[in-house]
């Protein structure tokens, strides 16, 4: 069996590269099958997540520029790409081409790989489109709804769509479309650490992971706690902008925006509680390592993933969508409860079982046998 993988880049750090990464090795190191990983945007750069020395990787070196794919200069780059991409399936004659991408390239794929088996993989939510719609001008409301119609014909064309959640799935309504979701990273494990007094969040620094929102519920928090401190590490777009809240609020003593790191279970050990306040959420990985490392959760009630993963007043608590009052009254309650939490944690540990990698793996295999 031969597998490829199509995404743009493996360099920057985000849920779809790490779990893309962690599929690539256990097809290859557990399954054995051959498996190879086309980029188009590595820029020679390396790969930011570990893969098997069994997974090799071609990368196509396009050389887009920065901004829309769409833009004038990247358009007259996409015959090199699509010619590029056909070169490289073509010559390695895969069982199963995987797609993990919002570029154009998913228009072309059904084109490019025509004769192969090909499958389009969603990880960002509906709900993710509908948000940028909302705050678009008239044209990128047009524009966007002229490309959701593109992507509704070209999808079908697929031998099979894959999401995350029942509810994306449900929405879509594509009769090729399947359900599975991801699975934890099997090499974090919980490391013994003494628990320290602090709320963690992991993630990137965006408008929809809604930082300015736990920031503001922080405040209320702290103003009750003030031995609590809320620890968030990430990158993004709105470092800056946070920062500036942060500082707005008098919060620098307690609020701390880390950088990225790589000690992710060293962090998650020591933390009481995860928080996550995303406007909108298709899978939270973030979340199935909370879970691992038995940290309960509060989370907002967004579209979609959360639901997907927690179960409430079990591993996690719920707060009102884009509510920074109801998500401060979760945390407080756990703060002030800690038998409710050190229970939640151990249930935590248990519920998170059914996203074992051999257990979601088994559901991909099954998939491209045609046994799903």
């Amino acid at each position: 069996m031969k597998i490829l993988y199509v995404i743009d880049q493996m360099h920057l750090h985000g849920g779809a590269e790490k779990i893309t990464a962690q599929k690539l090795n256990y097809w290859a190191d557990v399954y054995g099958y051959e498996t190879r990983l086309v980029t188009s945007e590595q820029n020679g750069k390396p790969v930011c997540y570990p893969l098997s020395g069994k997974v090799s990787h071609v990368d196509l070196n396009v050389g887009y520029a920065p901004g829309s794919y769409f833009s004038p200069k990247n358009i007259l780059k996409f015959p090199k790409h699509y010619a590029a991409l056909k070169r490289e399936i073509q010559s390695f004659k895969p069982d199963a081409v995987f797609l993990v991408t919002l570029g154009w390239i998913r228009f072309a794929l059904p084109y490019i790989a025509k004769g192969y088996p090909i499958y389009y993989e969603y990880h960002t939510s509906h709900y993710g489109f509908q948000l940028g719609y909302e705050q678009g001008s008239a044209w990128v409301k047009i524009k966007k709804k002229l490309q959701r119609f593109l992507i509704d014909f070209v999808e079908k064309q697929y031998t099979a769509v894959v999401f995350l959640s029942q509810k994306e799935h449900d929405y879509f309504e594509l009769k090729n479309g399947v359900v599975i979701p991801n699975f934890f990273d099997p090499e974090q494990q919980p490391v013994d650490r003494p628990k320290k007094k602090q709320v963690i969040s992991l993630g990137r620094m965006s408008h929809q992971k809604g930082y300015d929102l736990l920031i503001e519920a922080w405040e209320t928090v702290h103003a009750l706690h003030p031995d609590w401190t809320l620890e968030i590490f990430g990158e993004g777009e709105q470092r800056a902008a946070l920062e500036k809240l942060v500082a707005d609020k008098n919060l620098a003593h307690t609020v701390h925006l880390n950088h990225a790191t790589d000690r992710v279970s060293e962090k998650l050990s020591e933390s009481e509680i995860y928080a996550l306040p995303s406007r909108v959420d298709n899978f939270p990985m973030v979340l199935l390592e909370a879970l691992l490392h038995g940290v309960p959760v509060v989370a907002f009630d967004c579209p979609n993933g959360p639901r997907a993963i927690l179960t409430e007043n079990e591993d996690g608590l719920f707060a009102l969508p884009q509510n920074p009052a109801d998500l401060a009254e979760k945390i407080l309650f756990l703060m002030r409860n800690p038998e409710q939490r050190r229970g939640m944690a151990a249930k935590a540990k248990t519920n998170v079982a059914r996203f074992k990698p051999e257990t979601v793996m088994a559901l991909w295999d099954a998939l491209v046998r045609g046994k799903f």
